[in-house]
């Protein structure tokens, strides 16, 4: 254990002393954000160009009817148009730009039985075609309910839309749903640990496969059995990105504490005055005689509630599993890695031999969405167990749902015993595959060295 401890200090000082290792650590949760903000400012200019995009559209309306009704307001960027029933004569002037796209309403669109067919040069998108859709649905329920004379109040009846307002229980009662905001952070988590494990587990290898070139390791393993020194690095190098990942963590909790704030200083001053004003006094009548420090939390509960912004609270036990399964699944890979590295001699040659291993780590990625959106199915249950599937599914749905404490043991049980696994037989290939020069290894190879006694 002394000789471990010695691998794993050393390990772990080289590493958190690098420039690179400083300036991702700092970095990192800044870039991250930045990243998703890019991809979501990407989506929101794709979705305002796709509303301003201007679109002249004819239409062949053969129920007479239905044109008129589904006219779009005033300002919108869109227009119908109603030409002849001459469809060859329609599409021609499409293709010479005349008309961005055509649209042919049938006949049996009044019985509820046909669908409009709308032709463009682009396609159409699929956001906008539903739009359209939605407009021909209701202008056709609306003609229907006149022609059997029915009353104002049951056309209103037909247009009323209820909205669900998601709820999340709990053993501890029930709060409000927020359904897309724990989804979005189980994603973020497990997109974290994807970029963890397989980050720190490729640097295993190249730390192993960098002291085999070097000769390195030659001198130390007369030292050091090859147990220890891979226990060691895989340790050592595991604290590193455990105490990366922590930073992490508390950065970014503690930016959501200033998140109200960064987002009411975007907000007009005196309307912020007014409704701030209004919660006090609302806060006034509600808590009474009760003492100052509660009066202080409830006022500033109510301003974040003024602002019209809250932060949805996310549990701190989410955090703390957030680590151990990253711990776990760091071990587990980077196990596997150190002995993909020991059993090369350049990094070109890793290819090969790392698909295998990132496969499972792929799809546990493919899957976090079906899990997010299902955590309790069988589907999520089950590969939430499975140890090479696990770091990544548990926490997402430790960040949706609350997982049973049986299923979270044995989820953790079978990752440490998995991992004891896979460093046995790591080890085993290690202490040959440091030595071996000048030959790629083959499966049939591993396997010989994996029963050396």
């Amino acid at each position: 254990m002394n000789k471990i401890g010695i691998v794993v200090k050393s390990e772990f000082l080289r590493k958190v002393k690098s420039k690179g290792y400083i300036v991702t650590t700092l970095l990192g949760p800044i870039l991250l954000v930045a990243f998703y903000g890019i991809i979501g400012l990407v989506a929101y200019l794709g979705m305002k160009s796709n509303e301003e995009t201007e679109r002249t559209i004819a239409v062949i309306d053969r129920t007479e009817v239905l044109l008129d009704a589904i006219q779009p307001d005033d300002g919108a960027s869109y227009a119908f148009v109603g030409v002849s029933d001459d469809e060859d004569a329609v599409r021609q002037q499409v293709v010479d730009g005349e008309y961005d796209a055509y649209m042919i309403i049938p006949q049996s669109a009044l019985q509820g039985s046909g669908d409009a067919s709308y032709f463009s040069i682009e396609g159409g998108g699929g956001a906008f075609t539903n739009q359209v859709g939605r407009r021909l649905t209701r202008a056709v329920e609306n003609y229907r309910l006149a022609q059997i004379d029915a009353p104002d109040e049951v056309q209103d009846i037909f247009g009323t839309r209820i909205g669900v307002d998601a709820l999340k229980l709990s053993s501890t009662g029930e709060t409000e749903g927020n359904t897309g905001f724990y989804t979005a952070v189980g994603f973020v988590m497990g997109f974290l640990l994807y970029i963890f494990m397989l980050g720190y587990g490729s640097m295993v290898m190249q730390s192993v496969v960098e002291e085999k070139m070097s000769r390195v390791l030659e001198v130390v393993v007369s030292s050091v059995k090859p147990f220890e020194l891979l226990m060691g690095k895989v340790l050592g190098i595991g604290l590193a990105g455990l105490l990366q990942a922590t930073i992490w963590i508390l950065i970014l909790v503690g930016g959501t504490a200033f998140a109200g704030v960064a987002v009411a200083s975007f907000m007009d001053t005196d309307e912020i005055m007014e409704q701030a004003q209004a919660a006090q006094t609302e806060m006034v009548e509600q808590m009474g005689d009760q003492l100052p420090e509660e009066a202080a939390a409830a006022q500033a509960e109510m301003m974040e509630q003024a602002v019209g912004f809250e932060i949805p609270q996310i549990p701190i036990r989410v955090f703390v599993w957030f680590l151990v399964y990253f711990l776990g699944g760091y071990l587990l890979y980077s196990s596997l890695f150190a002995a993909v590295g020991s059993s090369i001699d350049q990094i070109q040659d890793a290819q090969g031999f790392t698909i295998p291993l990132m496969m499972p780590v792929i799809i546990a990625f493919a899957l976090i969405f079906p899990v997010a959106e299902a955590p309790n199915t069988s589907l999520a249950v089950v590969t939430s167990l499975i140890p090479f599937f696990s770091p990544l599914l548990m926490v997402v749905r430790l960040a949706v749902t609350e997982v049973p404490l049986w299923q979270l043991l044995a989820s953790v049980g079978l990752l440490i015993a998995t991992f004891v696994g896979a460093i046995w037989v790591s080890a085993r290939i290690y202490r040959v595959g440091i030595l071996m020069y000048g030959k790629k290894p083959t499966i049939k190879d591993l396997v010989k060295w994996v029963r050396y006694a």
